[in-house]
């Protein structure tokens, strides 16, 4: 005998993560409210602008919050992977959730300094 992998993803939720604007160390907050992933799955965030990576368990209510240095430009990567191996992928590229007006116009001015926007 032999069993099936149930590829249907129920109830979760990868558009709730949010990463924050980096704060006045430098680091973002990676977070997605309750209910929005699997109690219990693994989630591994890799900043792929300056490779620094951290990693942890959502917690029991479907949530998680996680802490990782970064800047407005870097690009970061989010794989959940539940409990029967199916991975969710999300990817982020720029930090405007919970921007002020003030460091929106800093974010803006930044980009097109660097030729960006």
């Amino acid at each position: 005998t032999f069993t099936t992998l149930d590829v249907a993803v129920v109830g979760y939720n990868p558009d709730a993560v949010t990463v924050s604007f980096p704060d006045e160390n430098g680091e973002v907050t990676v977070e997605a409210p309750a209910a929005s992933f699997e109690s219990g799955a693994s989630v591994l965030i890799i900043n792929n602008t300056n490779g620094i990576v951290t990693s942890g368990i959502v917690n029991s209510d479907g949530s998680f919050s996680f802490t990782l240095r970064a800047e407005v430009t870097d690009e970061i990567k989010i794989l959940v992977t539940d409990s029967s191996d199916r991975e969710t992928v999300i990817e982020k590229t720029e930090f405007q959730e919970g921007l002020s007006d003030f460091a929106e116009i800093v974010f803006n001015l930044r980009r097109r300094f660097n030729g960006e926007g």
